[in-house]
C-alpha cells in the first residue's frame, strides 16, 4: 500500500468527526496532509517504492473508519484544541530520498508570521511504506493538533505535533541530535586576521622595524578559557611560530570596541627573544588548565623549521601569573600538539604527530618517558583531507587526545579511526623502560568515524566530541556505548563556523553548566595559500552541553 493510501485512511477518520471542527480547522488539517502526498504527483515519487502496488488498494468503508478511530483512541466528544488524530509511520531510516521539501511546504502553509516553531527536518529520511496502525504501540508517528498560538491563528497546526520525533526535546533521530530549539553555537571572538596588541606604541614600532612583527603573519592553534572570578572569564590563545614575524606566541584576548585584541602572556618580555634565549618562551602549541588553577604550556622551542631551544614544559600559577615549574627534555624535539593532563596533574600526555608517539610527563618524579604504537601512525588512505571543497595532504600521526581518567582516547589526524589505551598502562614507567613500543595488546581499535577529525575532548558525562572534515559535522559519542555509526551522533551546527577545529575544551561556566569551547581556523586555506583577510578566518566558539548531557 502506498503512503497516499494511508493518508486517505487518516483523512476519512478526520472526516467522521468533522462536526467537532470548524471549516478553518478542516482546511488547515487537509492542507498539511496534502504535503505528504504532493510528491506522488511527481514523476520520481520519493514516497513510493517499486514494490508498492496501488492496485491492491481497497477504498476504506465506514466500518473500517470506525475501526481506525477505535485504534487511535478517538473520543466521542473531543474538546476544542486537543489532538485531532495520529497516524503511525515506521521508524526513520537512512537514506534514499530526502523529504527536506516538507520544511518549506509546512512553512509556506503556516505563513511567515504563523511559524510559532521552527520546523527543521533537512536530515530526515522516511521509509516508503508504513505498516498498518497498531493501537497505541507507536514507533514513529505523525499527529496533528490544534494548539492555540494566538487569537489570529487559533487553529493552525503545531509543527511540533506534526513532526514529534523531529521537534521534541532531547530526541535522537538516526545519528542526529535535534532539539525543539536548535542551539546556535555562539561566536565568542572572531578575526579576519589576528590583531596584536603591545604594551606601548614604541614596542609595536620597534617590533615592526626589526622584523619581529609582520602584521599578516601568524594564526592561532590552541585555546583555553579560564574563569578568573565570578563573571570574569579570560581566554588564552596560542600562536605557534611557524614563521618569523610573530611578536608573541601565547596571549590572552581582550574584547574592545574595534574587535578582539591579543595581548602577550604572562608579559611581553617573555616573548621578545624569539629563540635567542631559551629561558623565555619560544613557540607554544598547546595549553591545558589543571584543577589546581595552573596552566601547562607546551613550548616546542622552534621558529619555522629551526630548533632554537630544547622543548620545554612550563607551568604557570594562574592566581599570580608566575612560573612555578619548568621541564626541559630533548625527547620532545619533534612537534608537540595536544595536552590532556590528568586532574591530579601527576601525569601529562603530549602527542608527537611527526614521529608518532606519546610523551608522558610525571610531575611528582619530574621525569618523562615515551610510548609508541602502530595506532599512532597516519593512515595513507586518509592523508589527503577535504574541507569545504578544498583538498590538501598532511600525513600527521597521533593528534587528538581525550581522557575519562580511566582510558586515553586518541586518533591520528590522517585517520578515520578512534583508539584507546588504559591510562594506568601509560602512567607506569616500568612498562616502557626497555621498549617504547611495548604493551601492544593494551591498545584497542574502537571503530571508524565518517571522516578524519582534528582535536577532540570529553565532558564529565563521558561524551567525546570531535568535528569531522568531510562532511563538516560536530559529533558526539558516549564512551559507555559501542563506537559505531549508530552511536556517533551529530550535534547540529553551522558547518561554516567549524572548518578545522584545531582545539576543543570543556569548560564549566558560572552557573555550573559545562560548555564546549572550540577554535576553528580554516587551516585548509592557510595550507593552500587561499586565506583571504577580508573574510572571517578564525573563531573561538562555545556551546552549552546541558541539553546533550541530559540525553544520557
Amino acid at each position: 500500500m502506498s503512503l497516499s493510501n494511508e493518508v486517505d485512511r487518516a483523512l476519512l477518520a478526520i472526516d467522521r468527526r468533522s462536526n467537532h471542527l470548524s471549516s478553518e480547522q478542516m482546511r488547515h488539517h487537509e492542507e498539511v496532509l496534502s504535503i505528504f502526498i504532493a510528491a506522488e504527483d511527481e514523476e520520481d515519487d520519493p514516497f513510493v517504492t517499486d514494490d508498492d502496488n496501488d492496485e491492491d488498494y481497497v477504498p476504506v468503508d465506514d466500518e473500517e473508519v470506525s475501526d481506525i478511530e477505535n485504534e487511535l483512541g478517538v473520543e466521542e466528544e473531543l474538546p476544542e484544541n486537543e489532538e485531532m488524530y495520529e497516524v503511525e509511520w515506521d521508524e526513520v531510516i537512512e537514506p534514499e530520498h530526502s523529504v527536506s521539501n516538507l520544511t518549506s511546504g509546512v512553512n509556506r502553509l503556516l505563513g511567515e508570521k504563523e511559524q510559532c516553531y521552527e520546523c527543521k527536518i533537512d536530515n530526515m529520511f522516511w521509509k516508503k511504506e508504513p505498516p498498518a496502525p497498531r493501537a497505541r504501540h507507536w514507533n514513529r508517528f505523525t499527529s496533528i493538533s490544534t494548539r492555540p498560538v494566538g487569537p489570529a491563528h487559533r487553529f493552525l497546526p503545531n509543527p511540533v505535533s506534526i513532526f514529534p520525533d523531529i521537534m521534541s526535546p532531547h530526541r535522537r533521530n538516526g545519528n542526529v541530535i535535534i532539539s525543539i530549539e536548535q542551539r546556535d553555537i555562539e561566536t565568542v571572538f572572531e578575526w579576519k586576521k589576528l590583531d596584536y596588541g603591545f604594551p606601548t606604541e614604541e614596542d609595536r614600532q620597534e617590533a615592526l622595524n626589526n622584523g619581529k612583527f609582520v602584521p599578516n603573519n601568524g594564526f592561532p592553534i590552541g585555546m583555553a578559557p579560564h574563569r578568573q572570578s565570578q563573571n570574569d572569564t579570560r581566554v588564552f590563545v596560542t600562536i605557534p611560530r611557524f614563521q618569523t614575524g610573530i611578536p608573541y606566541t601565547l596571549a590572552t584576548v581582550n574584547d574592545t570596541e574595534d574587535g578582539p585584541v591579543l595581548y602577550p602572556y604572562p608579559s611581553y618580555e617573555w616573548h621578545t627573544a624569539q629563540g635567542s634565549n631559551c629561558d623565555n618562551i619560544t613557540s607554544v602549541f598547546r595549553v591545558a588548565l589543571t584543577e589546581c588553577n595552573q596552566m601547562v604550556v607546551l613550548d616546542t622551542g622552534m621558529v619555522g623549521f629551526t630548533q632554537n631551544c630544547p622543548p620545554q614544559l612550563l607551568v604557570f600559577d594562574l592566581n599570580t601569573d608566575t612560573l612555578v615549574r619548568r621541564y626541559h627534555h630533548w625527547l620532545w624535539c619533534m612537534i608537540l600538539l595536544q595536552a590532556a593532563p590528568a586532574r591530579t596533574f601527576k601525569c601529562t600526555l603530549y602527542a608527537d604527530v611527526s614521529y608518532h608517539g606519546l610523551v608522558i610527563y610525571d610531575s611528582e618524579q619530574n621525569t618523562a618517558w615515551r610510548a609508541e604504537n602502530k595506532f599512532m601512525y597516519p593512515n595513507p588512505d586518509y592523508g589527503t583531507h577535504t574541507i569545504a571543497g578544498e583538498n590538501f595532504t598532511l600525513m600527521d600521526g597521533i593528534f587528538g587526545l581525550a581522557t575519562d581518567q580511566r582510558q586515553l582516547y586518541f586518533h591520528p589526524l590522517a585517520s578515520n579511526s578512534e583508539y584507546a589505551v588504559p591510562l594506568n598502562v601509560l602512567n607506569n614507567r616500568t612498562n616502557w623502560a626497555n621498549n617504547s613500543g611495548a604493551m601492544e595488546d593494551e591498545f584497542r581499535s574502537l571503530g571508524q568515524r565518517s571522516s578524519e577529525c582534528a582535536a577532540e575532548t570529553m565532558d564529565s558525562q563521558n561524551n567525546l566530541y570531535c568535528v569531522t572534515f568531510n562532511p563538516i559535522q560536530l559529533t558526539m559519542w558516549n564512551t559507555n556505548t559501542t563506537f559505531n555509526a549508530t552511536n556517533v551522533l551529530e550535534v547540529p551546527a553551522d558547518p561554516s563556523l567549524i572548518e578545522f577545529v584545531s582545539d576543543m575544551k570543556v569548560f564549566k561556566n558560572d552557573a555550573g553548566i559545562e560548555e564546549l569551547w572550540m577554535i576553528s581556523i580554516r587551516f585548509q586555506k592557510f595550507f593552500l595559500g587561499t586565506l583571504n583577510s577580508s573574510e572571517v578566518n578564525y573563531r573561538i566558539l562555545r556551546r552549552p552541553l546541558d541539553d546533550i548531557q541530559n540525553l544520557n
